[in-house]
């Protein structure tokens, strides 16, 4: 397969992502009953989820799932299923797929990668997913030196990130890009900056050179 890797470099950030992720979900729903859609949280896909919301789309037919999320209370502040609800999801009519904050870590990982499992097609193939980038490369919650790295066996992995001295949960590189298209989020200079110059320590990376079909949407400011 031909891979497809555009770089959108945007005047108006979350406007401009906003209409280019409504245009790429309405050009899925033309061909698809049912789309499932895996979302980071993180400061830069809030502000354009936030617009989104307000697009002609129809909710109805989409499934949402968490990329990834951090080790805590489903109504932390810190919980990115919190900050997209707050954002995104509360105001939507889809089906919305998260980590369980009720039972154990490990628990919740692999009990996740069963609904994945259940609610994905056969080829686990997502429809879309829309990451963003750290400014060490890490994405979804795949850091660097981090187990993550190197797991490609399972779809969901629970990862402990030494320089944060906890546990992510997050997607697995297969799972990623199995996707059939992604779209990467990048706002500011010294993001830019890193996208121009990655080496293989930063995970995101591995995302960019191997995807068959992924748009970085960037902007300066």
């Amino acid at each position: 397969m031909k891979k497809n890797k555009i770089v959108s470099e945007l005047k108006y950030f979350e406007l401009d992502s906003s209409s280019i992720i409504t245009y790429t979900i309405n050009e899925l729903l033309e061909t698809n009953d049912i789309i499932n859609i895996g979302l980071s949280g993180g400061s830069t896909p809030l502000p354009v989820l936030n617009l989104v919301k307000n697009h002609k789309i129809d909710f109805k037919k989409i499934n949402f799932f968490l990329v990834d999320e951090r080790n805590v209370s489903n109504n932390s502040e810190e919980s990115n299923y919190h900050n997209l609800n707050h954002s995104f999801f509360k105001y939507i009519d889809s089906d919305v797929f998260f980590y369980d904050d009720k039972i154990s870590k490990e628990l919740s990982v692999i009990n996740y990668e069963n609904t994945i499992w259940s609610k994905l097609p056969i080829s686990k193939q997502f429809d879309l997913i829309i990451l963003g980038m750290g400014i060490d490369g890490h994405t979804a919650s795949i850091f660097p030196n981090s187990a993550a790295e190197s797991e490609f066996g399972k779809l969901v992995f629970l990862n402990y990130v030494d320089k944060l001295n906890s546990f992510r949960k997050t997607f697995t590189y297969p799972l990623i890009l199995n996707a059939n298209k992604i779209l990467v989020l990048v706002k500011g200079v010294d993001k830019i900056n890193l996208i121009n110059n990655l080496s293989m320590a930063h995970p995101i990376k591995k995302i960019i050179d191997e995807a068959n079909n992924i748009n970085i949407l960037c902007s300066k400011i």
